[in-house]
Formats: structure tokens, sequence, C-alpha cells
């Protein structure tokens, strides 16, 4: 995976298991956002806008979001929840909405080297 951002409650990311977000926390909100689908499919696959198909195990947990047209998969993990930066991590609105989720589960959304959104 590229460079990622990150929702957790702890100070730093790879603090997260000491302050997690429950997957039963994640499931209950992707539930309720009209705009997160829980997958429940083995497998998911996405191509990419240069033709290349990225398939993986979606793993539990794992909702989508369509975001201008596009699908963004949104990953649980070990107490937090990862979101792709690229290519929509300069776009205002896809960022607040991942704050937006962030501010809904008590948690703050941080890049890969820490910094804070």
């Amino acid at each position: 995976m590229g460079y990622e951002l990150n929702i957790t409650r702890a100070k730093y990311t790879f603090e997260a298991k000491e302050n997690p977000i429950t997957l039963e926390e994640w499931k209950n909100y992707i539930s309720n956002d009209v705009d997160l689908k829980l997958q429940v499919e083995d497998d998911i696959s996405q191509t990419l806008p240069n033709g290349n198909v990225l398939s993986m195990k979606s793993g539990e947990g794992m909702a989508s979001w369509d975001y201008n047209g596009e699908t963004v998969f949104l990953r649980y993990s070990r107490g937090l929840i990862l979101a792709p930066f690229h290519p929509y991590g300069d776009e205002p609105q896809y960022i607040e909405k991942l704050k937006s989720i962030s501010n809904k589960l008590n948690a703050r959304l941080l890049g890969d080297e820490q910094e804070e959104y």
C-alpha cells in the first residue's frame, strides 16, 4: 500500500492497540453512515486509472465508499481505520469526510508521518 490516512484514538498510529476502535464500533458506524457499505465478499478488486486491476482480501471490517464515482476502500486493522491518501488527499471534501468519521468515533485523523489533519 502507499501513503495512508489513519483514523485512530492513539497519539501515534503504532499505539492504536492501546486505545483501539473496536471492530464492533466500526461495523456499527458503517451501518449508520449512508455513504459507507460493509464489504462482505472475501476478495475485492478495483480497476486503477492506468487499467491495471488491484485485487486483495477484504478482511473483516472492510468498507467501501463511492467517492466521486470511484470506489474507495476503508480497511479496519488492529484498532484503527486506514484510508488511501492518493489520489484524493488533496481534495478538501475527501479529507472532511474522513475527519467527520474520526470525530464521530472520538478519534483523530493522522497521516503515516503522524501529522494530524
